[in-house]
């Protein structure tokens, strides 16, 4: 270990003696509405410091935000704060940050920026954006240009910048490289100007001759102070409590335990964090056996990348870090408290069969076995009374290991691997009103079957009106976007319930309802389609048009495509393309065809008369009435 390294762990040490408790219960997330790309959003509030001086906004001005797990900082606030200069450049949305030798060129929603005129791609690919008219750029792009220190703290979700050299924080996360593993932690601390209390006066002393104008700090329990070296320094230890110990039993590449052992009385916490995903384990009063690494690297677990551990002194808890391999699943691990351990298992729901693949989309999906030789005279057969297909071959050249796959898409809900005998068979739980077809025969060393969503005679569509309530949406002109969204969904569902339709609605009045409630009603409904209705708004007033949103896939692309084609027939309106977006709530967690219909831009004056128009209004609502017969009834 590097002297300069032990010299921080002391001194990390050190301070943590000195400080209060510290609550490691899930901190408080406030959130605040915002405007985004014109529409206002519920967004949270991020708790940053630089130099453990918070970043403080006054009233009006927008502080540093969470956006889809990442933070943004308002560059002004940062920068200032960091002796920076900067400057806007309305025409082509650029900000410039400069500071000594170094130039940075950040652009309005581009993940590239120019430092020192050179092109850098930002991290994680997360673009600057304007907020409340405010420019936010990311937090770990400022850290890495201006080299500063980021501390996490979970126990109260704050990120502290450093950049005074030489200063550390505690934080709660406790990374790989301030590890203890002893007995007795050992501190040191410059204590000029400094009085220690302790309420342990037995065996306590303080060897500190510069006395004058000394500060007095917070008591500390069961500390031993033992004058050591310099007349202004105090080592200080404290014992640690019970040990414990740890294990990783590898049952097999499917099922693992990490087990923390220790003394009858044992008491834990867990939680996870994300990005690295990671299992977090507090134990109250207990520290890693002396003889066993603090730090550990697993190259052989089927979940365990790394476990890093903590003593935290100043709550007499030890902290375990469990870094999870990339493909690990958060359900796939669970933690159970035992009166003498605390055991997390692992059980794999990865496919235990390679050869045995399913792909699925919103109508249609897909089975394939790859054989390991040519058989043509696979049986398929179909249980009517519990609605299972069932395909059976022989083991020989199928080599598959017993196996449930719990899918539950639209078609499928299980598929199960059963080996009896010589033969092998596979059975498929179908979904309600799902037809299957054999496409692949065997004779190519491969079996395939497609299994199809039949919609009903009557078709079931959900239709929703984006926003509502407390959530206006789209504010423009003296209209807000929750009233469009209402009207124009009133009028589509009429029409289409005057075409035959069966409709539900996730709202018609004016309430606000949860983007997965919207989902989750259509999905619990086993709807045959779901139509999101919205409009738009931008930064510009010029912009106007037509946008179709989906789910990034083929059955919902071919959907997008003819909603776009008949609205334009019937608007006029301008062409804005249909868009991918895998990040919509309401396209991505449907299990139907979906798509997400932008009408118009109520930030064109134009545009928004047109939209406020009765005439229009019905004209827009025919042209989709038009697409979803087009889709049901190909005409």
């Amino acid at each position: 270990m590097k002297k300069g390294f032990k010299q921080y762990i002391a001194l990390t040490l050190a301070l943590g003696l000195l400080i209060p408790s510290v609550s490691f219960g899930a901190p408080k997330i406030e959130y605040g509405k915002f405007i985004v790309g014109g529409k206002t959003q519920k967004i949270a509030l991020a708790n940053v410091s630089v130099d453990s001086a918070p970043l403080t906004v006054s009233s009006g001005e927008v502080p540093p935000l969470v956006i889809d797990s990442r933070t943004l900082v308002p560059v002004k606030l940062v920068t200032e704060k960091l002796g920076a200069q900067i400057s806007w450049n309305a025409k082509t949305e650029e900000v410039t940050i400069k500071k000594s030798d170094k130039t940075i060129v950040l652009k309005i929603n581009s993940s590239t920026a120019k430092v020192n005129g050179k092109s850098k791609t930002l991290p994680d690919k997360v673009s600057p954006i304007i907020v409340n008219s405010r420019t936010m750029v990311p937090l770990k792009f400022i850290a890495d240009e201006f080299s500063l220190t980021v501390n996490y703290n979970a126990a109260n979700n704050s990120t502290n910048l450093i950049s005074k050299s030489g200063e550390h924080v505690n934080d709660a996360l406790f990374p790989a490289d301030t590890v203890v593993n002893t007995d007795d932690i050992l501190g040191s601390l410059d204590l000029s100007g400094v009085t220690v209390v302790q309420n342990n006066s037995n065996n306590n002393s303080v060897d500190s001759n510069n006395n004058s104008n000394q500060l007095p700090i917070v008591d500390v329990d069961n500390i031993i102070s033992t004058p050591q070296g310099s007349n202004n320094q105090v080592n200080t230890s404290t014992s640690l409590a019970k040990q414990v110990s740890y294990n990783l039993v590898q049952q097999n590449m499917d099922n693992e335990i990490f087990s923390i052992t220790g003394t009858s009385g044992l008491s834990s916490s867990s939680f996870f964090l994300s990005d690295p995903e990671r299992l977090v384990i507090d134990i109250q009063g207990a520290a890693i056996n002396s003889s066993l690494d603090a730090n550990k690297f697993y190259s052989n677990s089927a979940f365990i990348k790394e476990m890093n551990s903590y003593y935290h002194a100043s709550e007499n808890k030890l902290r375990i870090t469990l870094k999870l391999k990339d493909d690990t699943k958060r359900e796939e691990v669970q933690i159970k408290q035992n009166p003498a351990s605390v055991d997390v298992t692992y059980k794999s729901q990865k496919p235990k069969n390679s050869n045995m693949t399913y792909s699925a989309d919103r109508i249609n999906s897909k089975f394939e076995l790859r054989l390991l030789s040519s058989y043509n005279a696979p049986s398929v057969n179909f249980d009517m009374f519990s609605n299972v297909v069932e395909l059976t071959i022989p083991s020989s050249v199928s080599n598959l290991q017993p196996e449930i796959r719990n899918v539950d898409d639209r078609n499928i809900s299980s598929i199960e691997v059963i080996n009896q005998g010589q033969d092998t068979k596979i059975k498929f739980k179908l979904k309600e009103r799902v037809n299957y077809a054999l496409t692949e025969n065997g004779i190519n060393s491969k079996i395939g079957i497609k299994f199809t969503k039949q919609n009903r005679t009557k078709p079931l569509i959900v239709v929703d009106a984006g926003h509502g309530a407390k959530d206006p949406g789209a504010v423009s002109g003296g209209s807000t976007e929750k009233e469009l969204n209402l009207i124009i969904s009133q009028k589509l569902s009429a029409r289409l319930k005057q075409e035959g339709y069966e409709i539900i609605t996730t709202r018609d009045t004016d309430v606000f309802i949860e983007l997965v409630d919207r989902a989750a009603a259509a999905n619990n409904s086993d709807a045959d389609l779901f139509i999101s209705i919205h409009h738009n708004a931008a930064g510009s007033s010029a912009a106007n048009g037509i946008e179709t949103l989906y789910y990034p896939s083929d059955d919902n692309k071919a959907l997008a495509q003819i909603f776009h084609s008949e609205m334009l027939k019937s608007s006029g309106a301008n062409d804005r393309k249909i868009i991918p977006r895998a990040n919509l709530v309401v396209l991505n967690r449907t299990k139907m065809p979906a798509a997400l219909l932008e009408l118009g831009y109520m930030t064109n004056s134009s545009e928004l008369a047109n939209l406020k128009d009765d005439a229009y209004q019905n004209a827009m609502v025919e042209g989709i009435v038009k697409a979803v017969n087009r889709y049901f009834k190909g005409y």
